[in-house]
């Protein structure tokens, strides 16, 4: 009986560290990605975060809410998967963001990163944003006003969403009026020795934004 009770030990310990296990532990939050892929937030035990688990929660729930927005559009294929594309796309980086924030906590015992944390619920609703719009796209590129509530002169740059990620740093001047594909951007202010950078998703037609920077 005592190797019974071992083995059944050993095996549960094996299958709560197994990434591909399918089922959700019951002290966890699963948020999951549109490609599928899942992270398992803990509730309990040492790794337990108010923080991280609110987190969780919101994306949590933007995955059930992207899932449905998903399955209820008519548009035409093109714009559909432009759209869909964006969001999916900011989703899957918010998860990203929060799950890299317990990977550094495990290895540095510290507590979850500020910045992640920040990150994810910043992308999030951006996604959140887009899905709760109502605002459908009928074309894949849109024009675009973005300028800034800073003292002129300035000078606006845009670079996609996954080079900004990736730091590949091939920045465009934005022209105010510009057509851009639907898509997640991050657009740079840079006024004299002033600079800072904002998401924007292009998505509505048009897509206009006055960006402040922090205050």
């Amino acid at each position: 009986m005592r190797a019974v009770a071992m083995l059944a030990g050993l095996l549960a310990v094996a299958c709560a560290s197994d990434p591909t296990a399918t089922s959700v532990a019951p002290s966890s939050i699963r948020i999951r990605d549109c490609a599928g892929n899942t992270f398992d937030v803990p509730t309990e035990g040492m790794r337990r975060s108010e923080e991280g688990m609110a987190v969780a929660r919101e994306l949590q729930q933007l995955g059930d809410l992207v899932t449905k927005w998903r399955a209820s559009r008519a548009l035409p294929p093109d714009v559909a998967t432009s759209s869909e594309a964006v969001v999916c796309q900011l989703l899957e980086a918010s998860v990203a963001d929060l799950q890299q924030a317990y990977r550094i906590a495990s290895v540095t015992s510290a507590p979850l990163d500020t910045k992640l944390l920040s990150s994810a619920t910043s992308i999030g609703r951006s996604a959140r944003n887009v899905v709760n719009s109502g605002n459908e796209p009928y074309v894949d590129r849109v024009t675009t006003h973005v300028t800034s509530s800073v003292t002129p002169p300035y000078d606006v740059f845009y670079l996609p969403f996954r080079k900004y990620r990736n730091k590949i740093w091939e920045w465009s001047s934005h022209n105010p009026g510009e057509k851009l594909d639907i898509g997640a951007y991050y657009f740079r202010v840079r006024a004299g020795s002033k600079e800072f950078d904002e998401l924007v998703v292009v998505f509505h037609e048009p897509t206009t934004r006055v960006l402040h920077g922090n205050p």
